[in-house]
């Protein structure tokens, strides 16, 4: 038994400068001539102009540092200025786009563990009480793109839990284990999700909202697990899980004419965009998954290994959003099928992978629309990856990893893949190469 404390804080400060329309008059210049300061012109370098096997040219990179140097130089000969707009904007967008959050936990469990022959059982529970609060700023952007406001906003939230636990594992042998269990958990909002900052857009006529009232998600899970166990290392197991959740959190984008919230121009429709949680969701399914030394090979191939898993699962949503019947709505993030498969080598001193990975696509965790039909999907994407590594006996290593060999793009739509693309973003293999030391 015990308890525990945890205190959080988090202060996040964005510093915003908007200075007048000389800005956008001369900013082309810095790239196409030489800059206003002299100098080069902020063209960055990020390597090859050209992508995915010189099919496609990157464009041009704007240097960050180099930019902020040519601003520097024209604020201090003049040139540029903030504007009164630009005084006003710089500091309410500064104040809007900053927060400070306080999370504080108090948890105390109880747990006890018995083995009586080839059975172990585990059970316990866990009270968790949490308090969280928000400090930040609220404003409007005006029809020429001014942040005119910054209200201050306090958001609070608090919630208590219970988190009761029963694990038992059976040694049917020493090389075939069962293991079932019921098991709650708990997701908290992210720091992000919980601030309550909202921003109203004249300009766009966009609408942003946070919501510190958010709850976390809860889940009940049940898991059924077989393991058999061969060789030195070798292993093989399959299983089924069953979760209940609660208070699942997405972003809903829809559409609100002005009237219906304060600062809103009535007769004006704005696209929003705001946190909330869904009623709850069901996900189940089965995983199988296996390692298998080759040691019965020859000499050096005696270090093979196979490996891969499978799982596949189904989920469904209620978002609690009507006119959703006849639309299945996944949860958010989760694919319904995936797999990786491959080959290891692990010998004297070697460590060597090559992998394939497939997934499902699945829905974005942003991708919810008012309209079901413009739900946002991440396509499926199978990508191949290899890592290979050297251990000298020092205790160092030198490592290096091929990432998405095959180059195999991203890709996105809503609902039908066919007929509402939303990119395609080609993307170059990578390949990393370091050095490790370990005592």
């Amino acid at each position: 038994m015990g308890g525990q404390y945890r205190f959080r804080t988090r202060d996040y400060v964005t510093v915003d400068r908007f200075y007048d329309s000389f800005t956008a008059e001369r900013l082309p210049t810095w790239w196409l001539d030489e800059a206003p300061d002299g100098g080069a012109p902020v063209f960055a370098n990020y390597g090859t102009p050209r992508s995915v096997r010189n099919r496609y040219e990157y464009g041009f990179f704007i240097d960050p540092a180099r930019t902020r140097q040519v601003v520097d130089h024209l604020l201090s000969t003049g040139e540029l200025r903030f504007s009164a707009d630009g005084e006003l904007d710089s500091v309410n967008r500064s104040l809007a786009g900053s927060y400070k959050l306080q999370e504080r936990i108090y948890s105390s469990y109880l747990m006890a563990q018995t083995v009586r022959g080839a059975w172990t059982l585990m059970s316990g529970v866990r009270l968790e009480h949490t308090r969280v609060g928000v400090d930040t700023f609220s404003g409007t952007v005006n029809e020429d793109f001014i942040f005119t406001e910054a209200i201050p906003v306090r958001g609070e939230n608090s919630y208590t839990n219970l988190f009761p636990h029963l694990h038992a594992r059976y040694d049917v042998n020493d090389d075939f284990v069962v293991r079932a269990a019921y098991s709650t958990s708990l997701q908290r909002a992210s720091y992000r999700q919980l601030n309550p900052s909202g921003r109203i857009d004249q300009f766009d006529l966009t609408v942003t909202r946070g919501r510190a009232d958010l709850k976390p998600t809860r889940s009940h899970n049940l898991d059924l697990m077989v393991d058999y166990y061969f060789g030195s290392v070798g292993r093989i197991g399959t299983g089924v899980f069953y979760k209940k959740m609660y208070d699942n959190i997405y972003r809903l984008s829809f559409t609100q004419d002005g009237s219906e919230f304060e600062g809103g121009m009535p007769g004006v429709q704005y696209d929003i965009a705001e946190f909330r949680n869904a009623r709850g969701a069901d996900v189940y399914g089965f995983e199988l998954s296996f390692n298998t030394p080759l040691e019965f090979l020859p000499g050096v191939f005696s270090g093979l290994e196979l490996f891969g898993n499978l799982t596949y699962i189904e989920s469904d949503v209620d978002t609690g959003l009507p006119g959703r019947d006849g639309f299945k709505t996944p949860l958010f993030g989760q694919v319904e099928f995936f797999y990786n498969l491959g080959i290891g080598y692990f010998k004297r001193g070697w460590n060597a992978r090559v992998a394939y990975n497939w997934r499902d696509a699945y829905l974005a965790f942003n991708g919810i629309d008012e309209d079901p039909r413009l739900d946002r999907f991440v396509d499926s994407l199978g990508q191949l990856d290899v890592s290979i590594s050297y251990d000298f006996r020092n205790g160092f290593s030198v490592y290096s990893e091929f990432i998405n060999v095959l180059d195999a793009p991203d890709r996105s739509y809503l609902r039908d893949r066919t007929t509402r693309p939303v990119y395609n973003e080609y993307r170059d293999w990578a390949v990393y190469f370091g050095v490790r030391w370990s005592r």
